[in-house]
């Protein structure tokens, strides 16, 4: 991390979580992904896909350490290399695609994602680029990238976005795709996802993952969209807004009654407009 600011210092000092996340470290490893894909079969009218990765670091090198090193590792003093601790961890991140065609033109296009993220051994917490992160052009569009979650948390405005990540993502999303012209497409979508903890962290209240509310969390919107279809590349202009906001209080999260898209004041506030090229999955 380079040319933090004071600000931003003084943030992390009070988060500790969130600091040992940016600390300096190796990430030492590989990775590993299987892919089925049977989308180029003109045949079929349900095409699917599933891409599986498992990303590992840093097991080798702490096998090593507890074979020939006289000490063993903590949180506090975990094994480095050249001065520089080594992040450990296992991560499992697989993605389900079906297509079913309508017509012949028409498609509905559905996705699963699931991420889990789980430090080990020399490692409290995921480094800060292998967390994951909720919302965004390819993830739940009704909300701005990594302004939703962990959890039910509510991040401080001035915090929005550096903390809201996880260790554990779940996302599902399906939409409807039809053409306009040759060229010319369109689209209605649902989102829903978020991310959680694995572990309570007292900074970030309602973040960690809990089988009798995690349901309860998910960030769900909808939107339209509007494709230009280049063949070599795709334009995509999604309006999305939210259906369902974690972060309120319960009660008040269902926010779909509030809908008036004809009210300045109402756009301003709930209109998301992603601009992206290529499909969202």
């Amino acid at each position: 991390m380079r040319d933090a600011t004071d600000a931003f210092r003084e943030y992390l000092e009070n988060n500790p979580t969130v600091a040992v996340s940016f600390e300096n470290q190796f990430i030492l490893g590989a990775n590993y992904a299987f892919t089925y894909d049977d989308l180029q079969n003109p045949d079929k009218k349900g095409t699917t896909y599933f891409r599986g990765i498992i990303d590992l670091s840093g097991n080798l090198a702490y096998a090593l350490f507890k074979v020939f090193s006289d000490r063993s590792s903590t949180p506090e003093d975990p094994y480095t290399i050249f001065g520089v601790p080594f992040s450990q961890y296992l991560m499992f991140n697989p993605e389900f695609r079906y297509y079913r065609k309508i017509g012949a033109k028409n498609v509905i296009a559905t996705r699963a994602l699931i991420g889990v993220g789980i430090p080990v051994g020399n490692s409290r917490v995921l480094p800060y680029i292998k967390q994951f992160f909720a919302g965004g052009t390819n993830s739940v569009r009704s909300f701005v990238a990594r302004t939703i979650g962990p959890g039910s948390y509510l991040a401080p405005v001035e915090n929005l976005g550096v903390d809201q990540t996880g260790d554990i993502r779940l996302e599902f999303n399906a939409e409807y795709r039809f053409n306009f012209t040759r060229r010319f497409l369109g689209a209605a979508f649902v989102d829903v996802g978020n991310v959680w903890l694995r572990n309570v962290d007292p900074e970030r209240p309602g973040g960690d993952f809990q089988l009798n509310r995690f349901y309860k969390e998910f960030g769900i919107g909808t939107g339209i969209g509007f494709r230009f279809d280049l063949q070599v590349l795709v334009f995509r202009l999604d309006m999305a807004w939210p259906l369902y906001v974690p972060y309120l209080e319960e009660g008040d999260r269902w926010v779909i009654g509030d809908f008036n898209i004809f009210n300045g004041e109402w756009r301003r506030k709930n209109l998301i407009w992603n601009l992206a090229i290529g499909y969202p999955f």
